[in-house]
């Protein structure tokens, strides 16, 4: 039979087992030193619950345990807890500090998901894994140490911890996934480990990370670089830039900027390409709200779907002749735009899919034959000062 305290709580017949906490409970409880596991929502939706004791015997907090207690302020984890598990402080609100055990070896799915006034987290040495979206909505948390004892950080683990300044990844750390660090808005520094082989840049690891101006890779990793000080993520192998920021200096030893590497990267205004780059990816500056002027060399080859689009400052772009291989919608909702320089030799057509200035779009395909970039009309004589089919000027 299960036991139940004076206070209305219940336990499991061995008592090891925190079972149920009545959701009338007020102040402060202290769980009793024979218990080993909270057990699932255990404390679930306790509003009025201010504090509780937990005690050294407890060696895993289960699902939900603590899930929307409100009137939290604080929460001791002990020595011996080996365990946080998924949604264990979803929600709850009023917690702001979390002091950790340094037994924890697992912090499970959305943990402390929606706990917005945490200010300050200090992870233990035997930490191993930080689940998805573990810490996501933990708006007031200011900076992060991932210690190297963390193998595993889940998909967008500190997802939009907009105050969040500074981030060193441990040296165990393999990979960086979908929108770890998204919408970490005051997000400045960011120190990656040596073990570290994926980042997951074109989906969102660092999307509006717009405060970023300090990016090291730690020397030793085989992977990834920031060579020459760069403020950058580049891939050593092919020497492809992956992830750039504000304060980012190419080096000249790279020859492909990557599918969404300035993405969303606010405050570059300018870019200097190096003639050593062929290539430019996906979407690589795609919604740079800042972005004035960027100069391709003659280098460059090809350049991607979107590469420039909705960069809202931009005013011209400058095709060069070694462009052979030219995506669509490349300067998509680029309101600001006022000219595009192209080769009338060029092997492409652009295409556009919504409005733009009337004035620029149009190139030669061939000797004495034009295309309209607005409508994707083609074979219009040179004579002609307006598309037949659009009515769009010519220049």
């Amino acid at each position: 039979m299960a036991y139940i305290d004076k206070c209305g709580v219940e336990f499991s017949c061995d008592r090891k087992t925190l079972v149920k906490c009545p959701r009338e409970i007020c102040g402060q409880y202290v769980i009793p030193s024979s218990v080993t596991c909270i057990g699932e929502h255990a404390f679930d939706g306790c509003t009025k619950l201010t504090a509780v004791t937990i005690p050294k015997s407890v060696e895993i907090i289960e699902k939900g345990a603590f899930c929307m207690c409100m009137g939290l302020t604080a929460i001791i984890i002990p020595e011996n807890l080996k365990e946080i598990g998924n949604e264990a402080f979803y929600g709850c609100k009023n917690l702001i500090n979390v002091k950790m055990g340094s037994d924890i070896e697992i912090i499970g799915v959305r943990a402390f998901d929606g706990c917005s006034n945490i200010k300050s987290i200090v992870f233990g040495n035997k930490l191993q894994s930080i689940g998805e979206y573990a810490f996501c909505g933990c708006s007031q948390l200011k900076s992060l140490i991932i210690p190297d004892s963390v193998t595993s950080i889940g998909e967008g683990a500190f997802y939009d911890c907009e105050s969040m300044e500074s981030v060193i990844i441990g040296n165990n750390v393999r990979s960086i996934d979908n929108s770890t660090f998204y919408s970490c808005s005051s997000l400045r520094l960011i120190n990656i480990g040596i073990r570290v082989a994926r980042i997951n840049v074109s989906s969102g690891a660092f999307d509006k990370c717009t405060s970023l101006t300090n990016i090291v890779v730690e020397s030793g990793n085989n992977y990834f670089d920031s060579r020459n000080n760069c403020n950058a993520i580049i891939d050593t192998a092919s020497n492809t830039l992956v992830f750039g920021c504000k304060s980012t200096i190419i080096p000249n030893s790279v020859t492909h900027i990557g599918d969404c590497a300035f993405h969303g990267c606010h405050g570059l205004s300018s870019v200097v390409i190096p003639n050593s780059v062929i290539s430019i990816g996906k979407s690589a500056f795609a919604y740079s709200p800042d972005l004035i002027s960027i100069v391709i060399p003659n280098s460059v080859a090809s350049i991607g779907d979107y590469a420039f689009m909705s960069c809202s400052s931009l005013s011209s772009i400058d095709i060069p002749n070694s462009v052979k291989e030219l995506g669509k919608y490349i300067a998509e909702e680029c309101t600001n735009l006022q000219e595009i320089t192209i080769s009338q030799s060029a092997p492409y057509a652009i295409q556009l899919r919504s409005e733009l200035p009337s004035s620029i779009l149009v190139r030669a395909i061939e000797p004495g034959i034009l295309t309209c970039y607005h409508c994707g009309k083609t074979k219009i004589p040179t004579s002609a000062q307006y598309c037949p089919e659009c009515g769009n000027k010519f220049i």
